[in-house]
């Protein structure tokens, strides 16, 4: 019962990514409507990649979704790491955030980005920074989420006293938990 509450939230959320990552790619058009013209021999391949994997990994989501009581356990438990894995992956595109030295792997040709090094463009020096934080910062979000949807639950017949004590103790155990990782490392 809890998996599938959790489920039916995690569904929603993907959908939504997937609707805001269709209006993305004519902001880039609107919006930005000059970097999308200088950067798109980089901008469009990627773009592309990232529609091109999202389709490939919709079996797997609608399997993830709608197949539990179809596959076997075995199969469904692959098509929820191909669905996790998935959506790890599809936090790409930082390329233009090199701070020090600006982006890497292109060259400038008739005022447009022209790639000349694709492994540096996907793999630049900022990705190994960058993808890790959001790694960590979307867990953290989803602990949150979950640790405050519990509480919610758990409270739900408590007073709004009690419902303000028990997530300042959330809170507060956070804290406490983030001050001593920091100790620890000095």
């Amino acid at each position: 019962m809890l998996f599938e509450f959790w489920l039916k939230i995690f569904g929603v959320t993907f959908g939504l990514g997937v609707v805001s990552g269709i209006v993305m790619g004519f902001q880039f058009g609107t919006n930005w409507s000059v970097l999308a013209r200088m950067s798109g021999p980089i901008q469009g391949p990627l773009l592309s990649y990232e529609t091109f994997t999202a389709s490939t990994w919709k079996p797997a989501f609608r399997i993830f979704l709608f197949g539990r009581s179809r596959v076997p356990p075995w199969f469904y438990l692959l098509s929820t790491a191909m669905v996790a894995l998935g959506t790890t992956l599809s936090a790409s595109g930082s390329w233009q955030q090199q701070l020090d030295a600006g982006p890497v792997g292109y060259v400038i040709e008739n005022g447009n980005f022209v790639p000349n090094d694709w492994l540096k463009i996907i793999f630049s020096p900022v990705l190994w920074v960058r993808f890790p934080h959001m790694l960590l910062a979307s867990y953290i979000t989803g602990a949150f989420c979950v640790a405050a949807t519990g509480a919610g639950t758990r409270c739900a017949g408590c007073s709004a006293r009690s419902a303000h004590h028990a997530a300042h103790g959330l809170v507060s155990r956070r804290r406490a938990g983030a001050h001593s990782d920091f100790l620890r490392t000095r």
